[in-house]
């Protein structure tokens, strides 16, 4: 009897399914629920808050740096045998944080475990595994895997405080493992298929395999848009619950500022994969830096509840996008068999773009004790940006590759 098609029809949704589930996890067992447990954490360890600072920081950075790592195993290994080694990887580290009694061992095995994991896990592992599955909906699938990170930002915080309360961190790091071993590592086994290997075309020494990438003018693009843009989110989030509360809102109605922003983010993820896949990423890129201008030009001019309510959905659906738009582009302009270096080595070079946002941000601040000029440079560098067409259009697919894909694909 045969086995299913990895390519049919059946297995699409099942594939997005698992994918949306491991953003999910990924999301979850760390990002959501990281600073749940600090709480406890910084008493367990007799540490300060900078401290824990400094370790959450250490997973940012071995991630980024180990995200052009990743992009070679996967183009070269393919990602069911990368995600079924990072499981049990991703497991151990979760189990070694449970057994550890002082604060230096932690950050180190925090950084190595879960900066590593947590990649080869979440949502770059999971892009890699939709490009190649799908083609004409390729947005569309990757709008709706990245969902799964802003539902476990909304659903993980409440799970977190009763884990927190009823077993402590520890015995939760050991659930998480537990959930991984028992539940992640079957699940990628049996319905992620082997793709055919492409260890033939991927050059064994890294810097060869990511010569053929750094030379284009198309990634350097890509690099100067999803940096900026990624940079400009970053800081604001650490500041728009500041910047709502100076201008005479109360607490309680700037955080319901904050999840509006979240609500639309959430809802524009599959819309925009949708909007890709039937515009082009070049219009998609030129609307959501648009869109970008105009939430920046929006928050610049408000100052009661109201205005700032509507910019704030404005941002989210501005802002929420940026997953799909970048994955979806960088496989448009790349190979599928290069895919995996080609977004990994994107990751690691907006990281100095993506930090200075938010050091400018602080620092205008500083200079001029408010956060409209930030808003009003950032509006002016995006409509710059949309004007200057950084990303043309990707090669429309060929008649014999359309053919071949099922109507969800």
């Amino acid at each position: 009897m045969r086995g299913p098609n990895p390519s049919g029809r059946s297995h699409g949704p099942c594939l997005v399914a698992l994918c949306w589930f491991l953003v999910f996890m990924s999301a979850s067992v760390y990002m959501h629920s990281g600073n749940v447990f600090a709480s406890e954490q910084i008493v367990a360890f007799d540490i300060s808050r900078t401290e824990m600072s400094l370790a959450f920081t250490g997973v940012y950075v071995v991630g980024a740096f180990f995200a052009p790592v990743l992009g070679y195993l996967l183009d070269r290994y393919g990602a069911r045998n990368v995600m079924l080694l990072a499981s049990i990887w991703f497991a151990m580290g979760f189990l070694a944080l449970t057994h550890i009694d002082s604060f230096l061992p932690f950050a180190v095995v925090l950084a190595l475990f879960v900066g590593t994991g947590q990649s080869a896990l979440g949502q770059r592992a999971a892009s890699q595994l939709l490009v190649h599955h799908f083609d004409r909906r390729r947005g569309m699938a990757l709008g709706i895997m990245i969902t799964g990170a802003s539902v476990a930002g909304i659903v993980t915080p409440p799970i977190a405080v009763y884990l927190l309360e009823s077993m402590g961190w520890r015995d939760a790091y050991e659930l998480f493992a537990l959930i991984y071993l028992i539940f992640v590592l079957p699940l990628i086994a049996i319905i992620v298929r082997a793709h055919p290997r492409s260890a033939a075309t991927v050059p064994a020494s890294i810097l060869e395999a990511y010569g053929t990438i750094v030379v284009t003018k198309t990634f350097w693009r890509a690099v100067l848009l999803f940096g900026l843009i990624e940079g400009v989110y970053v800081a604001l989030n650490g500041h728009l619950f500041l910047h709502y509360t100076e201008l005479g809102v109360d607490s309680y109605r700037a955080a319901a500022i904050l999840s509006a922003t979240s609500g639309a983010a959430l809802l524009c993820k599959p819309i925009t994969g949708w909007f890709i896949d039937r515009a082009g990423t070049a219009r998609a890129t030129l609307v959501v830096t648009t869109a970008c201008a105009a939430a920046m030009g929006a928050l610049a001019i408000s100052s009661t509840y109201v205005p700032l309510l509507v910019s704030g959905v404005l941002l989210g659906f501005a802002f929420g996008g940026i997953i799909p738009l970048q994955a979806t582009t960088l496989s448009r302009h790349f190979d599928t068999k290069e895919f995996g270096r080609a977004y990994g080595s994107l990751r690691l070079c907006t990281l100095p773009i993506a930090g200075g946002c938010v050091v400018f941000v602080g620092w205008l601040y500083e200079k001029t004790d408010s956060y409209v000029p930030s808003f009003v440079a950032f509006a002016v560098v995006f409509l710059l940006a949309s004007g200057m067409k950084l990303m043309t259009s990707a090669p429309p697919l060929s008649r014999a590759a359309s053919a071949g894909k099922t109507a969800f694909q």
